[in-house]
């Protein structure tokens, strides 16, 4: 629920608003690539997620390819995946 104050805002809470990609605009974040990342890279400490984790980032994995958000990439490098609960569980 959101509060009155806000309902000018509705639009940005919506489900097909965040089915959508925003145009892209001068001031998005640019990533610069090494010639040799290789070089760069160090042993990432590796941790375990339970199965549960492991179906949420998953389904979160395809519904964001699926929508054109991501996409597959073959690097050598990765990002980790936080987990934060909730207030309400």
């Amino acid at each position: 629920m959101l509060s009155k104050e806000y309902h000018e805002f509705l639009n940005v809470f919506s489900r097909k608003a965040l089915d959508e990609l925003s145009e892209h605009k001068s001031f998005d974040h640019h990533i610069e690539l090494k010639e040799d990342p290789e070089k760069e890279l160090r042993n990432p400490s590796l941790y375990s997620i339970s199965t549960e984790e492991l179906r949420i980032v998953k389904k979160y994995l395809e519904d964001n390819l699926n929508k054109g958000f991501i996409e597959v990439n073959s690097a050598l490098i990765a990002s980790s995946v936080l987990f934060v609960r909730k207030p309400e569980g």
